[in-house]
């Protein structure tokens, strides 16, 4: 079996009963977007004022934003807080919220990966986009919610395809012909990761990659030779 990288945990210390995402303190790195400080300012010059003006310009610009969605809330967390987000006429909670609310959703461990993957690809499509005019650091942010969406597609994807491996590997161990297990692997692969060989917009290109190899260990690529078979002897 590959060795496949660990995905970071998501944190679950954030106590149920604010309503307010909470700021991140030193867990996955989804937290609230830092604020510029003005550094490096000169006390009493008129570059310094300036300085100091503009980083408190883009602080108080940053201020609307919410810190980005904690995952390890129930479902029904986030619903909450996106239709009181929706009450205030707060966008970018609202947005965060449903973000926060179909990654839940898509890792329910009871579902299907189609089921899975709709969730996610709904989270990107309908909820990372910022509005039409926004700041740069509003587009950054909602660049940060994609992101997040696309850690948890990514490591659930590893997940499943790590614990399909596992079981190709015990069958092949019982006997069981690699040809037979490649045409189980077949559709397997093709229904996590596409037909077309193209990393899909809910997963990072370094998933991608490791999902490949994952997939490589049991369905060859073109022009290469399945493992444990012999060369196909030439004619003439």
């Amino acid at each position: 079996m590959p060795t496949v990288k660990q995905q970071p945990a998501a944190a679950f210390s954030v106590p149920l009963t604010s309503l307010a995402f909470p700021v991140v303190r030193g867990t996955t790195g989804f937290g609230r977007i830092p604020s510029p400080t003005g550094a490096g300012t000169k006390s009493g010059g008129a570059s310094g004022r300036a300085s100091t003006d503009a980083g408190r310009r883009m602080s108080n610009s940053m201020s609307h934003l919410p810190p980005l969605p904690q995952i390890g809330h129930p479902e029904s967390y986030y619903a909450r807080l996106a239709k009181q987000a929706e009450r205030e006429g707060d966008i970018h909670l609202h947005e965060a919220a449903k973000v926060g609310q179909y990654i839940t959703l898509a890792l329910d461990p009871n579902i299907d990966w189609d089921a899975k993957r709709r969730y996610f690809r709904h989270a990107v499509k309908r909820h990372c986009a910022p509005p039409q005019v926004s700041s740069e650091l509003v587009e950054v942010y909602y660049t940060r919610l994609t992101d997040l969406v696309m850690h948890h597609a990514g490591a659930e994807a590893l997940r499943l395809a790590s614990a399909e491996d596992d079981k190709f590997a015990t069958r092949l161990a019982e006997g069981m012909s690699r040809r037979a297990i490649m045409e189980e692997a077949v559709d397997f692969f093709a229904n996590l990761m596409g037909v077309d060989d193209v990393c899909p917009s809910h997963f990072k290109e370094e998933d991608w990659m490791q999902l490949r190899i994952i997939r490589n260990q049991w369905i060859p690529e073109p022009g290469q030779q399945m493992a444990g078979e012999e060369p196909t002897a030439r004619a003439g």
